[in-house]
């Protein structure tokens, strides 16, 4: 869960070790930032991306997200 965050700067990610990810928005809003892109999520929208892309979580509304988040991790050796 992500608290509300008007005005709050987005949290910046940098994902050693894990290869993808899968995000599907179940309440709320966020805008996902993927290298110099935004992409606005909203309630039933799934995303899926190269998570060793510098990539940034911001929630623009007053109200708490909720994400279901997947992992796809390296094997190891």
């Amino acid at each position: 869960m992500i608290g509300s965050g008007e005005g709050d700067e987005a949290i910046r990610y940098d994902s050693k070790g894990l290869i993808y990810e899968l995000i599907y928005v179940l309440e709320g809003e966020v805008i996902y930032g993927l290298d110099e892109e935004q992409i606005h999520l909203r309630p039933g929208a799934t995303l899926y991306f190269n998570s060793q892309i510098l990539h940034s979580l911001k929630n623009p509304g007053t109200n708490s997200v909720k994400l279901f988040k997947v992992y796809f991790m390296n094997p190891i050796p």
